[in-house]
Formats: structure tokens, C-alpha cells, sequence
């Protein structure tokens, strides 16, 4: 909602936005938005480790957002794979005292990102210019976007490795 033209005082939208002059003129607007997505995932992890120093972890995330409704393909597929290395626990590393913990880890993965708008697969209609039709303001409609059935997930690979 908006309104301005408030009377003097200490009023403010927040004590009453009925009160702006603007809204009584005509000037003022009001509108109302609501919006709500789903996401489902399934999500798997393998993890492996030989004798506490070598270490490998794989996962896989596959999803689907309700924000890809009428796309060719609402489903995204990410896998990351790291290894690690921990040096503390060699032979070598036994004799030096003031290293309890050191390990070198490395990684690959894929994350996706579903885009922020609804419905972009689908072609959209959305109330737009009011027309003067045998007298009366007639709200009209028109296209808000074409459809995009190939609209993907946002896809980045990232390297990482850490010590």
C-alpha cells in the first residue's frame, strides 16, 4: 500500500496509512504479492578412510524446484568429491611434538542455484494499463514473459584446498 500527504501531527504509515490524503485523491495505490516455492532433494554420502591418514569423501545431491514448473528439465544433479591426507599421522611426523593435527585436503564440487523468479517456463499473463472501454476503466491484461523450457539450473564448479 501507498499513500502520502499525511496531516500534521505524528502521524506516519505506521500509526495509520489510511490517514494519507493521497489514497482519498485517488493518488495513492494499493497491491498485494504472495509467493511460495518448494524444493525437494535427496542427498548421499560416501566416506572412506585407511588407517586414520587417507581420506575420501564423496556426495551427491539430486533436486528439483517447484521454480522450474513447465522446464524441460526441473532436475539438477551435483556431485563434489574431496580427499585428505593427514600428515600428523606418518612416521615422520611422530618425532615433532608441537604438531597435533595436520592434514591437506583437497576438493571438487558442483552447487546449483534455482532461479529467484516463478514460473519462467511458462508463459505468464499479468494485469497491466487500465483502458477506457464504453465508459468505464477496464484493468487489462498482457504478457509479463515468453515461456523458457529450457531454463537450467545455475551451475558452479568450485576447486578448494585447504592444510
Amino acid at each position: 500500500m501507498y499513500n502520502y500527504d499525511f496531516p500534521a501531527g505524528n502521524f506516519s504509515y505506521i500509526d495509520n496509512i489510511g490517514l494519507g490524503n493521497a489514497l482519498s485523491e485517488g493518488k495513492g495505490s494499493q497491491s498485494s504479492y504472495k509467493e511460495a516455492s518448494n524444493l525437494i532433494g535427496f542427498f548421499g554420502r560416501l566416506t572412506y578412510n585407511y588407517k586414520e591418514k587417507y581420506l575420501v569423501m564423496a556426495n551427491l545431491r539430486h533436486e528439483a524446484s517447484s521454480r522450474f514448473v513447465g522446464t524441460k528439465q526441473p532436475w539438477g544433479t551435483f556431485p563434489s568429491v574431496s580427499v585428505g591426507w593427514r600428515i600428523s599421522e606418518e612416521d615422520f611426523m611422530k618425532e615433532i611434538g608441537f604438531v597435533d593435527n595436520l592434514k591437506l585436503r583437497a576438493g571438487y564440487g558442483v552447487t546449483g542455484t534455482a532461479p529467484d523468479e516463478l514460473f519462467l517456463g511458462v508463459s505468464r499473463l499479468g494485469y497491466d494499463t487500465r483502458y477506457l472501454i464504453d465508459g468505464q476503466w477496464v484493468l487489462g491484461l498482457s504478457p509479463i514473459n515468453n515461456p523458457n523450457p529450457y531454463l537450467k539450473w545455475e551451475v558452479k564448479k568450485r576447486n578448494k584446498c585447504r592444510y
